[in-house]
């Protein structure tokens, strides 16, 4: 597929921004829009929708491609309503064929430069700007606040910093990404300049403190255990000398026995069932 990034429904394919073409397979439609969507879906910024005469952006999903993502065969744009079914259907039928991929930055809703231009002034453009264009003083102190709100129990630095801070969040003309700048941690060139809030290093000292404690209280109990562990050697031991003492002292008892207490000799012994009296059996006459 050829993809083209377009500003308006209304503008001319060739004044869109035109991709690297895309191939995309897989076993259902359903696949191949999530591969489409993964790959494309950053140059969605947004979808731009008119309630009562104002305008406003509402965040992008999947699940509402059909707003920001139009397929285009030829000079002919295809249905985007279409069931599973169809659209498995209309795959088989495209292929080896080149499919025109027309994706709108903030969806299908603005379809003159007019609409854009109105859509960029409620929600895009800063408020308030200098004659260049750029982000008013207003704007800036403005932004400043929402960062030392956010970030001042982990930051402390001088006005200016801040200021810089600001300034990068803002150098973006689109005023929807601003929150998430704010929210970001700052830029390194900002970081570089900024100190830990005390706040924070009480809290890291606290945590290294913490942290110490229970490393001492670990090794505190193994040399518990382990002289837990020599007094039960040394008991063991003190059990085996008196173990071996004994042993000593019915070996020393048995020796005196053999010393005391001669074997007669062999030709000495009588067989008593030589000397035995034969007595008659009675019972079985």
């Amino acid at each position: 597929m050829q993809p083209i990034v377009k500003a308006t429904v209304g503008e001319r394919d060739s004044s869109g921004d035109s991709l690297d073409p895309f191939v995309a397979g897989g076993t259902s439609f359903q696949d191949i829009l999530e591969k489409i969507w993964d790959q494309f879906s950053f140059h969605v910024k947004g979808r731009a929708v008119k309630s009562d005469g104002a305008w406003a952006v509402e965040p992008a999903a999947i699940d509402s491609w059909s707003k920001f993502m139009v397929f285009k065969v030829k000079k002919h744009i295809i249905d985007s309503s279409k069931s599973d079914e169809d659209w498995n259907a209309w795959l088989q039928s495209m292929h080896d064929k080149t499919v025109t991929l027309l994706i709108y930055d903030y969806g299908v809703g603005l379809g003159r430069k007019q609409d854009r231009q109105a859509f960029q002034k409620d929600c895009i453009l800063p408020v308030e700007t200098d004659r260049a264009g750029a982000a008013a003083e207003v704007t800036l102190r403005e932004v400043v606040g929402r960062l030392q709100d956010l970030w001042g129990a982990t930051y402390t630095g001088e006005a200016v910093v801040w200021r810089m801070w600001a300034t990068e969040v803002v150098r973006s003309q689109d005023r929807t990404a601003w929150e998430d700048k704010i929210r970001a941690p700052p830029p390194l060139r900002v970081l570089r300049l900024l100190s830990a809030a005390h706040s924070r290093i009480q809290e890291h000292l606290d945590d290294l403190n913490h942290s110490t404690q229970i490393a001492l209280d670990c090794v505190n109990a193994s040399i518990a255990g382990s002289m837990e562990l020599r007094r039960d050697w040394e008991a063991y031991g003190h059990r085996l000398e008196s173990f071996e003492t004994m042993l000593q002292s019915r070996k020393a008892q048995i020796e005196s026995l053999l010393h005391y207490m001669p074997l007669p000799a062999i030709d000495e012994l009588v067989d008593p069932l030589q000397n035995m009296e034969n007595l008659e059996d009675f019972e079985h006459q």
